[in-house]
């Protein structure tokens, strides 16, 4: 896989898009901190009456009974915010792949065309969103629980080499967890590109990551790479920052279409001279 001509092409389209790539990158920004806004406002509305009204519950008999009742409403609230945010993020993803895919096809964008797709496909989103999140959870933690455990089981008998586990642990997750990426954006590539339903869509995107494993840990690197630096300019590292998704995005695509290399409907003036009904660009 050529990985780093794909980071080559997605630098060309970015900068001749420029202005479109930051529009998607923005109005992402913009959709993420307006849910923040809300959850915060709405449990400062809340939450302060509460913690208001609370020691005047809490003595006698009442203390046990208060305490339950407020672990429950505490749980419920947090539940409710939980999947407010899953719903939110879903509808922000799928809405910034759309765009980077509009904009590979050569359609020009508008504010809120992200916002838009988002929530017209929301409950799509979300079923892919959640199954796939706990596909890559159930991946992953699993890892992370046994090396941090062997880790400390090693620090307590033989300290250094349960310090080297340490270190290694962290140097190996970097790029694992930055080739994650892929797996988070690939189902919703393929749901958008292939119309394949929900389920077939993450399973083929799994496929794909893991037939190419190593050459998604190699693209994980220079995501994370670019990050880090994007983070560390002075002055511009908010720009930047919010460049990289939808960057990131277009590489994926890119990527995709090397290991199946799109087809489009010839124009019909062109079908009497080609004979064939779909042509490879």
């Amino acid at each position: 896989m050529r990985i780093m001509d794909h980071v080559s092409t997605t630098f060309d389209v970015v900068k001749n898009r420029f202005t479109e790539v930051l529009l998607v990158g923005l109005e992402a920004y913009l959709f993420m901190m307006a849910l923040q806004s809300v959850l915060m406002v709405a449990s400062m509305v809340i939450f302060v009456p509460i913690l208001l009204i609370f020691p005047f519950f809490m003595m006698g008999d009442m203390a046990v009974w208060t305490i339950l009742v407020l672990a429950v409403v505490l749980s419920v609230f947090g539940l409710l915010f939980f999947l407010l945010s899953i719903a939110a993020g879903s509808m922000m993803m799928g809405g910034m792949i759309n765009c980077m895919l509009r904009i590979r096809s050569g359609e020009k964008l508008s504010f809120g065309d992200l916002f838009r797709y988002g929530w017209e496909k929301k409950w799509d989103l979300i079923r892919i969103n959640i199954i796939n999140t706990l596909l890559v959870n159930a991946l992953v933690l699993p890892f992370v629980i046994v090396l941090i455990g062997l880790g400390a089981v090693l620090f307590i008998f033989i300290p250094v080499l349960g310090v080297c586990l340490s270190i290694f642990t962290y140097m190996a997750m970097i790029p694992l967890f930055s080739s994650i990426i892929a797996l988070q954006y690939l189902p919703f590539i393929i749901w958008m590109r292939e119309g394949t339903d929900h389920w077939n869509s993450i399973k083929k995107a799994w496929r794909v990551f893991f037939d190419n494993f190593w050459s998604f840990v190699g693209f994980g690197l220079i995501v994370f790479l670019f990050n880090l630096v994007a983070a560390m300019i002075p002055g511009i590292n908010i720009l930047a920052m919010m460049m990289v998704a939808p960057s990131v995005i277009l590489a994926l695509i890119f990527i995709y279409e090397e290991l199946f290399p799109p087809f489009h409907p010839v124009p019909p003036d062109h079908l009497e001279q080609t004979r064939q009904g779909f042509v490879r660009y």
